[in-house]
């Protein structure tokens, strides 16, 4: 099931910026809705937005769920909030306009996994007479060493490199591997993030992890699998000291490779690390997908930075949004009516008035463009 998002903010207008960005067909509750129950029960996925000015209107139980604080830099609020490590994200109130919509599938996704883990906690709770659940709990006692990880990562979700590395930090504490390698894409094949290691498209493991997205060791297969691919796997296993390989796909699309040496305690891995390690990898494509995202919405911001530094005079507006007072009134008045006639519109300097003025529609979002 889908997380719900809990928009908390008193400013209609923030608000409604907010609801632009939550994806399609999911749940939203403000704070004049009562759609959550207080405290929150165990295993219900929610993502907190929430606005410094309504930082104490919070209801119990919120606290734990995955958070964006949004403020004003520099402020008391934002900065006590920031200190005591409230919330995952930190943004300001214009970023949180600009920005917020690349961040919520992630912190969908994180809510969802952490949902997830609450309800195979208290199920193992529930259960002491088992030995897989108490496994399970076993496995995941130390939540605040794993909301440490994902902390970690959002904050590092700008740098391959940086990001690569809370995962194998995380391997090691959450999959309990001694060490691990990622290869991810490059030029025709996969190549480790450390050491030398390529493995090119044409490679028969490459071949058989594209149509068969199974955790490899070697030694059990899914189907009888040909001498050529089971010579290949074993193979790579020697070369790079690996006990299991574990593809990540996404929508059939082979997108990397994690190779998993040795357990800590020297066991072998069993079907409730299997099962965390699917885990690991969908997180880790996730996590993959939008690092390349924010790189590439970096890059354009900087780009645009240069461009406001050496054009001051352009904008672009949302075609929601209002232009903002500070701007001439003749700019507001033709921006007003390309948006309503959706038509190019030139104004030439008067004795009335000095500004020369273009404007139109960008046809690709309808977002209007006004140069004066």
């Amino acid at each position: 099931m889908p997380a719900t998002y809990f928009l908390a903010t008193d400013d209609i207008d923030l608000l409604r910026s907010w609801l632009g960005t939550v994806p399609a067909g999911r749940s939203v509750v403000t704070l004049k809705d009562p759609g959550l129950p207080s405290p929150l029960p165990t295993g219900v996925p929610v993502v907190v937005v929430l606005d410094a000015a309504a930082g104490q209107q919070l209801p119990t139980g919120l606290e734990k769920c995955p958070m964006i604080f949004v403020g004003e830099p520099g402020s008391i609020p934002f900065e006590q909030a920031k200190q005591s490590g409230r919330a995952k994200l930190f943004l300001s109130y214009e970023q949180s306009r600009i920005r917020l919509a690349d961040y919520l599938p992630l912190f969908e996704e994180i809510a969802e996994r952490s949902a997830a883990v609450e309800v195979l906690t208290e199920k193992a709770s529930r259960n002491d007479g088992s030995h897989a659940a108490m496994k399970a709990l076993n496995s995941w006692a130390d939540i605040a060493q794993i909301w440490d990880f994902l902390e970690a990562a959002v904050e590092n979700i700008g740098s391959r490199e940086k990001l690569l590395s809370e995962f194998r930090r995380a391997a090691r504490h959450v999959l309990h591997a001694s060490y691990a390698l990622f290869f991810v894409p490059e030029g025709a094949g996969f190549r480790s993030d450390r050491g030398a290691f390529f493995c090119p498209t044409s490679d028969p493991l490459v071949a058989y992890l594209a149509k068969t997205p199974a955790i490899l060791d070697g030694t059990d297969w899914p189907g009888m699998p040909d001498p050529v691919t089971e010579m290949a796997v074993r193979q790579h296993l020697m070369l790079w000291s690996a006990r299991l390989i574990v593809p990540i796909h996404d929508n059939g699309r082979l997108l990397g490779l994690i190779a998993l040496g040795v357990r800590d305690d020297g066991q072998r891995y069993d079907s409730a690390d299997r099962a965390r390690m699917v885990f690991f990898a969908r997180l880790l494509r996730q996590f993959l997908v939008r690092s390349t995202e924010v790189d590439s919405l970096v890059r354009r911001q900087a780009r645009w930075q240069t461009g406001e530094k050496y054009f001051p005079n352009l904008l672009i507006l949302d075609p929601s949004e209002t232009p903002s007072r500070n701007l001439p009134l003749i700019v507001r008045n033709v921006a007003a009516e390309v948006k309503q006639s959706r038509q190019t519109k030139r104004v030439l300097p008067t004795l009335h008035q000095t500004y020369r003025i273009s404007a139109g529609i960008i046809t690709e979002n309808d977002c209007i463009w006004v140069c004066w």
